[in-house]
């Protein structure tokens, strides 16, 4: 059984195949750029029961936390650092079917006793009748970052890198356009004069533009034919929902508003919210370019990809409309400098 078999599989049955933690484990060795060294030592995969069991742990547990399969199951409650209501809380209101993944930071104490830092990022499973009962999930050993008080924005990337993977794992259509929408996004920021920061801000936002199409049904993501009215406002709901997604991340930038705003038009005629020009940030503006030249020249569903010809001439026909006038013109800048040609053969 491939992956992405088996996380379907997983979203829509919970059965949790046998070696399915592991070959989780060996995808992200395989299609991550960090080192093996890097992986066993920061990163390991789970999965919980509805009982807050831990009853699967990839091999790299051992270096981080301690504990291994041998030592399963082990109750959530046993080993996060976190007063047992506020924690019965949390995790109940995480249960939501709404948004199914879910990201954490907890403080967990090892098995020889020591604590250690972790981002965790999951995904709910439910029955037929949407009771949760089972979640998978990464966690990522944060604690030089926290003991150090550095490397802020690596932290938040390598989780949203992995929240990115998820969703594109989940829809084979998307996978890689919000990689690919973010490095045009950071190509139209520098044309733009941002600095460095502000560049790392936009490369965050745009790696999770669409992280709220994980709360959508595959079945809508995937349609071949046209879309109904009711199942179009359900698809205009993902900003809000990706909101929901990241709402307790700490970000120092406006990320969670790149989320919300990049399917709004500066004449209004956008969503969630139909905001005008001098309410949507620039960073959006910028998403929402770079999201449109990407989505129009990658295959889809339900149509074939356009040249990029095609597409230009459909993003300018919008300059100064619906799509801002200054993002636009560095597009056909990057374009006059063959960017968009490199940026195409992405998606191929």
């Amino acid at each position: 059984m491939q992956l992405l078999d088996s996380l379907k599989e997983f979203i829509k049955h919970s059965n949790f195949p046998i070696n399915f933690i592991d070959d989780v484990e060996q995808y992200f060795h395989d299609n991550t750029h960090f080192e093996t060294a890097d992986v066993n030592n920061n990163y390991f995969f789970y999965a919980i029961n509805d009982k807050e069991e831990v009853v699967k742990l990839s091999s790299s547990s051992k270096n981080i936390i301690g504990y291994s399969q041998k030592d399963l199951p082990l109750n959530v409650f046993d080993i996060v650092q976190l007063d047992v209501e506020v924690l019965t809380k949390l995790l109940d209101s995480k249960h939501n079917k709404l948004t199914p993944l879910n990201i954490y930071r907890f403080d967990v104490k090892k098995k020889d006793g020591s604590i250690v830092n972790l981002d965790m990022m999951s995904l709910n499973s439910y029955d037929k009748q949407g009771k949760y009962i089972a979640r998978i999930g990464i966690a990522h050993n944060i604690t030089r970052h926290i003991q150090a008080n550095e490397k802020l924005h690596e932290t938040h990337l390598s989780t949203i890198q992995a929240l990115s993977t998820a969703l594109e794992l989940r829809d084979t259509y998307t996978a890689g356009h919000m990689s690919n929408t973010a490095k045009l996004s950071v190509e139209l920021g520098k044309l733009l004069g941002f600095n460095q920061e502000r560049l790392n801000s936009l490369l965050l936002g745009a790696t999770i533009h669409d992280i709220g199409k994980i709360a959508l049904p595959l079945s809508l993501l995937n349609k071949t034919d046209k879309l109904s009215d009711e199942e179009y406002s359900n698809i205009k709901n993902h900003p809000s929902y990706g909101v929901e997604i990241i709402k307790n991340i700490n970000f120092h930038s406006p990320v969670k508003l790149m989320v919300e705003q990049h399917h709004e038009r500066i004449d209004g005629s956008g969503y969630p919210y139909g905001l005008t020009e001098e309410e949507i940030i620039l960073e959006a503006k910028i998403i929402a370019v770079a999201d449109s030249f990407d989505a129009m020249t990658a295959d889809r569903t339900y149509r074939k990809a356009l040249s990029k010809v095609e597409a230009l001439k459909i993003i300018k026909e919008e300059k100064g409309t619906k799509l801002c006038f200054n993002v636009v013109s560095k597009l056909e800048e990057l374009d006059n400098r063959g960017y968009l040609d490199f940026h195409i053969n992405l998606n191929n």
